[in-house]
């Protein structure tokens, strides 16, 4: 049971933001066999990304346009607090890698590709989608 003190804490406290997770870093001896992948953005957005990656020694690859079954896809694997901008680029993102990994198998699709996407901090889930895409390719074996 706790009990109120008015003695200091000797204890130590942990600083700094919460994080849930640490990502695999990327590091610079992956650049010539790993492609950053990303999308969701507005065409010319992508484009310039794609530039500015590929001009700094990076391989980037754009998502394709995503579709109906990419929603549906998103949907299904994903958060379902997601907004629906999200579940369309979450279900793109699964189902390119799920195609990429019929072609060459789950392990060498986990060491060819990092995905590239925003982040936040606050109240807006923004800040979280980088967890649900993690669930995503979870869910679907990736």
């Amino acid at each position: 049971m706790a009990t109120a003190t008015t003695e200091p804490s000797t204890e130590p406290r942990a600083h700094g933001h919460y994080r849930a997770y640490t990502p695999r870093p990327f590091t610079r001896a992956e650049r010539d066999s790993v492609t950053i992948l990303f999308g969701g953005l507005h065409w010319r957005v992508e484009r310039v990304l794609q530039a500015v990656l590929e001009s700094g020694g990076h391989r980037a690859q754009v998502l394709p346009v995503a579709t109906r079954d990419d929603l549906l896809t998103g949907r299904e694997v994903a958060d379902i607090g997601q907004c629906c901008p999200t579940s369309f680029t979450t279900g793109n993102l699964v189902n390119f890698l799920k195609k990429e990994a019929k072609a060459v198998g789950v392990e060498e699709v986990n060491r060819k590709y990092v995905y590239l996407t925003a982040g936040s901090c606050g109240a807006c889930r923004f800040g979280q989608y980088h967890q649900s895409y993690e669930l995503a390719l979870r869910n679907s074996g990736l």
